[in-house]
């Protein structure tokens, strides 16, 4: 509905000359524009939200991987106080942070390697102006980088050696090596043991050539929904070409077993078939 009005408005914009086209066509590029920010600030991109909307859900485990400074954990340990929550950090300087930040909380464990799909030393590069954007994948745009060898193990080696069941919650942000975390949790999510992740998906796709069509393949067989991060919710939706755009920044994507999460957060008005009809059950966006 909202593309619709917008392509009305544009269309009746370029067909008036006057101060009010002129106005229409300013905010029409205004809108544009917006459209193509990707939004990493939590409390305005939908994840904070999301976090909010996950208390009492019977949310006991969560992975947070690429935790950086802790911010997202922070937020999870107020929320969701209950939750055992892991962390992976590999670079040094962030790792030591983080465990300044939560060293002596109980439910907080902090691990100095990252997750991918094999285990073993790894070049990774760190941006120094802008470490978040540190990663398995170099960008091109990533201005000064310095290579340095960390530690990697997978995740089901990791569930394996920490005697953990299942995942409720397994947030990744490895700028661009979403897609090796995942495959090195296999063993887990065809066990049907994680239930809700939470992956970035944008420009550095372009590098490492897995798309969110990718994504889609390699989640949906195993029984998950995937929908986008919006600030008020998830917008739960089947593939479609139109949607590889590199804009991001958060897609979650929900197991079937886990119809009450999906249903706490999905965007008003969007979820209308629940997950007991199986994975043929469809999402309009």
């Amino acid at each position: 509905m909202k593309q619709h009005i917008y392509a009305y408005l544009m269309q009746k914009a370029q067909s008036m000359h006057s101060p009010i086209g002129s106005l229409l066509r300013r905010v029409a590029g205004i809108v544009e524009s917006a459209k193509r920010r990707a939004c990493y600030d939590m409390e305005l991109n939908g994840e904070a939200w999301l976090i909010h909307q996950l208390a009492g859900l019977n949310i006991g485990c969560v992975f947070d991987v690429g935790a950086h400074d802790g911010a997202w954990t922070h937020l999870c340990k107020q929320t969701l106080p209950d939750a055992s929550l892991f962390l992976f950090e590999p670079l040094p300087h962030l790792n030591a942070k983080l465990l300044a930040r939560f060293g002596k909380e109980k439910k907080v464990h902090v691990s100095d390697f990252g997750l991918s799909d094999v285990g073993g030393i790894e070049q990774f590069f760190s941006v120094s102006e802008r470490p978040t954007r540190s990663s398995l994948v170099r960008m091109n745009n990533q201005g000064d980088v310095d290579s340095m060898r960390v530690r990697f193990e997978t995740g089901d080696e990791f569930c394996r050696n920490a005697h953990i069941e299942r995942i409720d919650f397994l947030k990744i942000d490895t700028e661009g090596a979403e897609n090796r975390v995942l495959a090195g949790f296999e063993q887990m999510l065809r066990a049907e043991k994680i239930h809700m992740i939470q992956f970035e998906y944008g420009q550095v796709n372009i590098e490492t050539h897995f798309l969110l069509k990718d994504f889609y393949g390699m989640l949906v067989p195993l029984g998950f929904k995937i929908g986008k991060l919006e600030p008020n919710g998830v917008r739960f939706a089947s593939y479609s070409y139109d949607q590889e755009d590199f804009l991001g920044p958060n897609y979650i994507a929900i197991h079937q077993s886990r119809e009450d999460v999906a249903r706490k957060v999905a965007a008003p008005s969007k979820y209308h078939r629940d997950y007991s009809q199986g994975n043929d059950a469809e999402f309009t966006s």
